[in-house]
């Protein structure tokens, strides 16, 4: 194989490698948000913002409590 051909077919597979470990993230980013979603509907969390239902769902993706 040409050195060419071997390049463009390495990045290839780096971006179709790279567009799976995103699809996966996505799906984790938008569990998240629909559990946020859900919990900011309950009386108690009316008083959170769009804003800050996102961030509390980020937390929760990432793992950290603040």
């Amino acid at each position: 194989m040409k050195p060419e051909v071997h390049a463009i077919v390495t990045a290839v597979n780096e971006l179709t490698r790279q567009m799976a470990v995103d699809a996966d993230r996505i799906e984790q980013l938008e569990a998240a948000l629909r559990q946020y979603a859900c919990n900011c509907a309950f009386p108690c969390d009316e008083h959170l913002t769009d804003l800050e239902c996102g961030l509390n769902a980020r937390k929760a993706l990432e793992g950290k409590d603040d």
